[in-house]
């Protein structure tokens, strides 16, 4: 999305939504409170894991955008198309593996750039693509380091506040299924995720 022109600084309405899906029947996420905040930050919504923004920015993006963007970052496992997925994959409703989303918040750290895992420290390095320009990935990593900026719904004092800068996110997959967090540095990306 800021690829395509949001800013960190654009204000996303969340607010009750509903959306028209393939097959007819309305799709209206709500967000893990089930409370809307009305206008927020681009920047706000993405620290503090909004739904509705998210779903609003997907919708943005395109969800065909957006699988062609997963595959640069190196998702394998988006195989159907995105009538399949369609905007609920915002939320979680495409599956990933820990390997892979680690893989791709990489691009993050690398400023940019995916490169295969690796998985001893002595074997090559994989060649590189840079995927992602060097603005979105600093404002999202500055975004996802921003302590201040996730506080109103983690908490001041919160798992995700650390004594040097992290990047870090959480998230769900879909029926709450699964939980997982990411967080990196310029160093290291470290995935953690529990579930069924």
């Amino acid at each position: 999305a800021f690829e395509k022109g949001l800013k960190p600084d654009t204000i996303i309405i969340d607010e009750p939504m509903s959306y028209e899906t393939q097959d007819g029947l309305p799709y209206s996420p709500k967000n893990f409170d089930l409370q809307y905040r009305g206008s927020v930050s681009a920047a706000q919504a993405l620290a503090q894991s909004l739904n509705v923004p998210a779903v609003k920015t997907l919708d943005f993006v395109g969800v065909a955008s957006f699988i062609r963007q997963a595959r640069d970052f190196g998702i394998t496992t988006f195989g159907e198309d995105a009538e399949h997925y369609g905007l609920s994959l915002a939320l979680g409703s495409g599956e990933v593996t820990l390997l892979e989303l680690a893989n791709a918040y990489g691009v993050f750290a690398n400023r940019g750039n995916h490169c295969p895992v690796r998985f001893i420290k002595t074997a090559e390095r994989a060649d590189c693509a840079l995927v992602a320009r060097s603005h979105s990935v600093a404002a999202i990593s500055a975004i996802l380091s921003d302590n201040n900026l996730r506080m109103p719904e983690f908490g001041e004092e919160n798992p995700l506040n650390f004594a040097f800068p992290v990047a870090a996110k959480t998230g769900t997959s879909r029926n709450f299924r699964d939980n997982w967090t990411m967080g990196y540095t310029d160093d290291y990306v470290v995935g953690v995720w529990v579930g069924n």
